[in-house]
């Protein structure tokens, strides 16, 4: 199915909803590479875990790009620990964060993306960074 973008595109998202059904699994098992976002609080951590743990070295040609945090600050001391977690139980957390924005809350609504509601912003602005580091990872 995602053999003809392939030739379109040099990149293809597939976002899931937040929970491992049939969707999200499917969704991974034709992936090339993995990007898990989560919260920097105890139960995201903990599910972005579970997830790492459960498709790492188990999916042939899967490559885990990383943890995005994301509603993030550095300098809450939630975010650091998050990291400080993440890290001690070798996952890999990218260096992109995307903050907390309350004006990006209503891009769903709008049925936009938030670097056209907002495209100045920090989340725009970080989401572009986001971008630029995954082409690079992935040699795009």
């Amino acid at each position: 199915m995602l053999e003809p973008l392939r030739e379109q595109f040099d990149l293809v998202l597939l976002d899931t909803p937040p929970e491992l059904g049939t969707l999200s699994g499917m969704a991974v098992l034709a992936a090339d590479g993995l990007l898990i976002p989560a919260l920097a609080a105890d139960l995201d951590v903990r599910g972005a875990g579970k997830l790492y743990d459960l498709v790492e070295g188990e999916i042939p040609g899967l490559r885990i790009l990383g943890v995005l945090l994301a509603a993030s600050e550095r300098r809450w001391r939630v975010t650091r620990d998050a990291t400080d977690r993440m890290t001690a139980d070798e996952m890999r957390v990218l260096p992109v964060q995307v903050p907390r924005a309350v004006r990006v809350a209503s891009a769903p609504r709008h049925r936009a993306p938030t670097v056209v509601l907002e495209p100045d912003s920090m989340v725009s602005h970080a989401y572009r960074q986001l971008a630029h580091h995954l082409l690079g990872e992935l040699g795009r």
